[in-house]
């Protein structure tokens, strides 16, 4: 934008009274109409007229006018940052100690399901032995939400509106009841 384009010594001046001011780079660049990397640059290059501010600006004296001031490292030998005295102390302070954490609560023992009579009878194809005595079947055209599909009749006949299903509540997602889960999954 404006780079190679050499400083007034008015420009200069300007720019170092509104620093002493304490207007930012920003507010002085649209002042001399250059850019704030154009100002910075011009700080950067003349920092006796332009000293640094904010926290850290504070800057060592040199021992001898003409060496100048040697800057100290912030880091250790091993490349690591040095930890500030307040920082310090407060990782050496004792951590609270964590709550006990709470004792597991058991799960509660599964109900065991209540078949309807004849459970040991027909063939093992024949699913109405997997009958729950406290729930009525019901057609599966009829079949609400979060109610069991599980067929009650041979795998042969199972198909139409008119099968009669479980009928049991389910939970969300699911498409049978608890009991019939665990027939599904040959755990009974």
């Amino acid at each position: 934008m404006n780079s190679g384009i050499p400083w007034a010594q008015a420009d200069v001046e300007l720019v170092a009274d509104m620093w002493k001011a304490g207007n930012s780079a920003s507010v002085i660049a649209g002042r001399v109409k250059r850019s704030r990397n154009a100002v910075l640059g011009l700080m950067n290059r003349d920092r006796d007229r332009f000293p640094k501010r904010g926290k850290g600006s504070a800057t060592t004296p040199s021992t001898s006018p003409s060496t100048p001031a040697k800057r100290t490292s912030r880091l250790n030998s091993f490349n690591v940052p040095v930890l500030r005295k307040a920082r310090a102390a407060a990782l050496a302070s004792p951590k609270p100690q964590p709550a006990p954490a709470p004792e597991p609560i058991a799960a509660p023992e599964p109900v065991a399901p209540v078949w309807a009579e004849g459970h040991e009878r027909g063939a093992r194809s024949d699913l109405s032995r997997f009958r729950l005595v406290d729930v009525e079947p019901k057609d599966f055209a009829s079949l609400g939400r979060f109610e069991c599909r599980f067929p009650l009749v041979c795998f042969e006949a199972a198909s139409g509106p008119d099968m009669p299903c479980c009928g049991a509540g389910t939970d969300p997602l699911k498409s049978y009841c608890d009991a019939h889960l665990a027939v599904m999954a040959g755990r009974v």
